[in-house]
């Protein structure tokens, strides 16, 4: 598996967290249309690449950020729905969520919650 196995991997299931929540949210690596669907008022989580270990000749370990993001500029209103998503990805197991801003391309800063996450995959597939 490479780390573009495991991110495809964590984009289904962060999408598919959100869907069970009834969380309509936008699950992308593309910081434009991150900014297209912010501006709508969409929910989005915006995958960064990830920082990889290779553990042994086996395992990858992949430290993955997630800026989530809320189409509202004010802290407060955005609050709610940042909680929601992060509710929404509990089950990911150990996460860090970190309230910030975010500069989306072509806009002011708005707010954020950065979740990092870690996943482990086996190196090929069996």
């Amino acid at each position: 598996m490479s780390t573009l196995d495991a991110a495809r991997d964590l984009a289904a299931q962060l999408e598919g967290l959100c869907d069970m929540a009834g969380l309509d949210i936008l699950v992308t690596s593309d910081v434009h249309k991150a900014a297209a669907e912010t501006n709508r008022g969409r929910s989005v989580i915006l995958l960064e690449p990830p920082r990889a270990t290779h553990v042994g000749q086996t395992l990858i370990e992949c430290d993955w950020d997630l800026v989530c993001l809320v189409g509202t500029a004010d802290a407060i209103e955005a609050w709610p729905a940042l909680d929601a998503i992060i509710s929404a990805l509990a089950p990911l197991g150990d996460v860090v969520a970190q309230f910030q801003r975010f500069q989306l391309p072509h806009g002011d800063p708005i707010p954020c919650v950065l979740i990092t996450t870690t996943t482990t995959s086996r190196l090929t597939k069996e």
